[in-house]
This record gives C-alpha cells, structure tokens and sequence, in this order.
C-alpha cells in the first residue's frame, strides 16, 4: 500500500503530465488554425476534444466496473490493466522522443491540420483532436484506476492530488491560451518521455 505523500503525488503528476500534453495539443491545433485564418474549423476542434472527455469518463466507468470485480478476475484484470499501461507510456515515450524537438512537433502537427483541411472535411479536425485528447484521457484513467486500487479505501490522498492538478492545469491552460506562456516544448517532451 502506497503512502498517503506518495499516493498524491503520483495522482498530481500523472493528471498534471496527462492533461498538459492535452492542453498543449489543443494550443498547437488552435494556434494553427488561427494563424491560418481557419476560424470556421474551431467548432469541429472542440467537438473533438469535448467528445474525447466524456468518452474518457465512460472509460473511466467501465474500468470502475472492470476493477470492482472480486477475487482471481480481479487480480487478472489490474495486471492486464498495468501491462497495458505499461506498453502504452513506453510507446507514447517513444513516440514523444520522437516529435521531442518544437519544430518537429509543429511540423507534425501543421501536416495533420493541412491534410485535413486540404481534404475540406472538417470532421477530420474533430478525429485529429479527439484522437489526440482520449489518447490523454485513456492514459489518465489506466493510470488512475491502477492507483485506486492500491490505496484502497483510503481514497483522499487520490482525490486531493486529482483536484490540485485539476487547479494548477486550469491556470497553466489560461496562461498558455492567452498566449502569455510559453513552454519549452522540447524540454518538456524529453522530460515526460524520460
């Protein structure tokens, strides 16, 4: 069992680390379509994003049922449940390491934006967005679900590193969309895939 200081920190960091990549996604995708003068595809952007929350809050729903489940089923279900987690930040570290250089990582993003506004089909926006976003909200629920179970029933030091992430990403997320920050985004991205 995890200690209380351990156990929030771990619910800190991982939603803090999850949901900044998310923030910073949706900064590069916005900023790109502003600068390109292609206001007319925001809405398709926050279709994405927002259907990309609630499908991660049924996700975290149905994992919920998963892990409620008793004895051998259970203990089954939190390993394949860790393995995948596992396999999942290893490719998305790799896949970070690569794109961990900013113009790499605009670059990559710009063609995602071009091809799917070339192709004038908006709702190719919306999938580059949700798939961007859920890929996030999938982590953070594997990652939470795993915690919850260890510190069971004492779930206070998750829920408390939860909502002080929670606070600090709605400041950083005002501050990056205003555009009065600016993260090293190299720095960063080699930072998380480490």
């Amino acid at each position: 069992r995890l200690p209380p200081s351990a156990t929030f920190l771990s619910a800190l960091v991982i939603f803090l680390r999850e949901g900044l990549e998310a923030i910073l996604v949706l900064a590069a995708i916005f900023a790109l379509l502003i600068k390109g003068e292609r206001r007319d595809a925001l809405p398709y952007v926050h279709a994405g994003w927002i259907a990309a929350l609630a499908l991660g809050g049924i996700t975290w729903l149905v994992a919920s049922y998963v892990v409620a489940m008793s004895g051998p089923t259970r203990e089954v279900t939190e390993g394949v449940t860790a393995l995948v987690a596992a396999a999942i930040l290893l490719y998305v570290g790799f896949w970070m390491h690569e794109k961990a250089y900013a113009d790499r990582w605009r670059t990559f993003l710009h063609a995602q934006l071009q091809e799917a506004l070339s192709a004038r089909t908006m709702w190719a926006l919306a999938l580059v967005s949700f798939l961007a976003i859920y890929r996030e909200a999938f982590e953070t629920v594997l990652f939470y679900q795993a915690l919850w179970v260890q510190v069971a029933p004492d779930y206070a030091p998750v829920l408390g590193g939860l909502i002080s992430a929670a606070v600090a990403l709605a400041i950083l997320g005002w501050l990056i969309f205003r555009g009065s920050l600016r993260l090293p985004l190299g720095l960063f991205f080699g930072v998380t895939s480490l």
